[in-house]
């Protein structure tokens, strides 16, 4: 029986936004960009997010906390991985909306996020940041590590174990990169878990032979049974790219794979029509056809998360979807 808490990987386009609703209150991992967050907070009807953690300061994940701050959502705790390198409007921004919702009283704590943070979401649901490791910090972003390998906003990236009655359940990457990888392997920290999702919206990495190094061991480590992509079909950003899901699906072959959103290598066209498989969930691409499975539920169904609507998803792809990269995947 589903006890109503749940994880959404909410279609944001290309971008990344997990959501976390448990009876205890609501979690946000990464926002997305502009206001597809904000849409399906109104939707889902949360007036209230208790703590919100941003994994780096690129667009597609900081974008949405601004649309919340302006949109007047309740916030609790906000912890950042900040990234003196960017120096963005929109990192300004930021900056700007949370120092003026805090002079409002309107924000309770900003805080740093790294390795070692730790939070009771509810329900027996936890959440363990277990990247970045301090030294990669004080290193940052346009510095350079021991090997003398190029740290980037990306290396950076925070990653975030969510666990269910202390055993692992779904790993969300941010945008790791190879440089960043060798850290997190160098941690030792157990990355085994049921559901995966692909660090950058399932593009690069690093070098194409360091993209297939860090997806192919990365994936190895975690043994997924199930495997995300939080995609845009906009943007030209090709993701997920063929080496990418060639590599996942030879390390993982038995899993099962949904992307948020149609890669143009999967469908040159949208499909038209009405989508009968797609949740009744806020998605972005939905009004141009884009989704592929939309936004993806993991519900909480006694012992474990499990996804919602897999077999429609599953049926979609094999009937509307001319050339599906991740076919070997759903059978």
């Amino acid at each position: 029986m589903s006890s109503g808490a749940h994880v959404d990987i909410v279609d944001v386009g290309h971008g990344s936004c997990v959501v976390v609703v448990t009876s205890d209150g609501v979690t946000v991992l990464d926002t997305g960009n502009r206001a597809s967050l904000l849409s399906y907070l109104e939707r889902e009807d949360i007036a209230r997010v208790d703590r919100v953690l941003i994994s780096h300061a690129d667009q597609d994940h900081i974008g949405g906390l601004i649309s919340m701050l302006d949109g007047g959502v309740e916030i609790g705790d906000i912890w950042l991985n900040p990234d003196a390198s960017k120096r963005s409007a929109i990192w300004s921004a930021l900056a700007y909306s949370l120092d003026d919702r805090q002079r409002r009283g309107g924000l309770l704590n900003v805080k740093d996020l790294g390795e070692g943070d730790a939070f009771d979401l509810g329900d027996e649901i936890s959440a363990t940041v277990l990247a970045p490791r301090l030294r990669l910090s004080l290193v940052g972003a346009g510095g350079r590590d021991r090997e003398n390998r190029s740290i980037s906003s990306n290396s950076l990236s925070g990653v975030v174990m969510l666990s269910l009655r202390g055993q692992p359940e779904v790993l969300v990457p941010g945008d790791l990169d190879w440089a960043g990888w060798q850290h997190l392997k160098a941690s030792g920290v157990p990355l085994a878990t049921r559901h995966l999702v692909l660090p950058h919206h399932g593009g690069s990495g690093g070098s194409p032979a360091q993209t297939a190094e860090l997806l192919r061991e990365l994936s190895a480590a975690s043994q997924a049974n199930f495997v995300y992509v939080s995609n845009g079909r906009e943007g030209g950003y090709g993701n997920p790219r063929a080496l990418n899901v060639n590599t996942v699906a030879s390390t993982l072959p038995g899993s099962r794979w949904a992307c948020t959103q149609l890669a143009v290598a999967c469908a040159p066209n949208t499909p038209q029509g009405a989508r009968a498989d797609l949740l009744p969930i806020t998605a972005k691409g939905r009004p141009t056809g884009s989704c592929c499975a939309g936004t993806i539920r993991l519900e909480l169904v006694e012992s474990e998360l499990r996804r919602s609507g897999g077999a429609a998803h599953r049926s979609f792809i094999a009937n509307a979807v001319p050339t599906p990269m991740c076919a070997s995947l759903n059978r």
